[in-house]
């Protein structure tokens, strides 16, 4: 019963389309999927800079994100507060490619799927930020803090990758670095 009703709800906070009711006791529950306008999304340019262009295989990769409004209109955009649990940037996604071989080091896109933490809009309306015209945000990440690497001990061996972010449906710039 409680694995459907927690199925049942990451289904919707995932904004997967579930029509299956929901027993829990006495009532049914129909989630209800909330459409989001393409309107409504921020638009904004999302640049990643690589801060040491040279990493070991045994430290962190850290990147610099940085979200511009480059439109006429002001943005509301969500993206380093609140910190999540995950401790990555918020409706980000990100992919990573061995470019040896041509294959995803990404267990999953972005690790905020492993937090437990559910926010309410109302409880999120002063961590908005309103970016004007030609304002940007920028905030200094380890690749891990946003993704979850398909490794056994979630570090990058050595070789040559390809690394670029989502925020939103925003994609940044491509990154080529090498691991020593």
């Amino acid at each position: 019963m409680y694995i459907k009703l927690f199925f049942g709800l990451t289904m919707m906070l995932l904004g997967l389309n579930t029509h299956t009711p929901i027993r829990c006791k006495e009532f049914i529950y129909q989630p209800k999927v909330q459409k989001i306008s393409e309107d409504s999304l921020p638009k904004v340019d999302v640049t990643i800079k690589l801060l040491n262009p040279y990493p070991n295989k045994n430290e962190k990769i850290m990147v610099l994100i940085t979200i511009k409004n480059n439109s006429d209109t002001i943005q509301k955009v969500l993206f380093d507060e609140p910190r999540i649990s995950t401790g990555g940037p918020w409706k980000t996604s990100a992919t990573l490619v061995n470019l040896k071989n041509n294959k995803s080091m990404v267990k999953y896109m972005n690790k905020s799927i492993l937090s437990s933490k559910v926010y309410f809009e109302n409880e999120l309306k002063s961590y908005y930020c309103y970016l004007r015209p030609n304002e940007m945000l920028q905030h200094k990440y380890a690749i891990t803090d946003i993704i979850l690497l398909n490794t056994n001990n979630f570090k990058l061996p050595s070789g040559k990758y390809r690394f670029q972010i989502f925020y939103y449906r925003n994609a940044s710039n491509v990154l080529e670095f090498r691991v020593k």
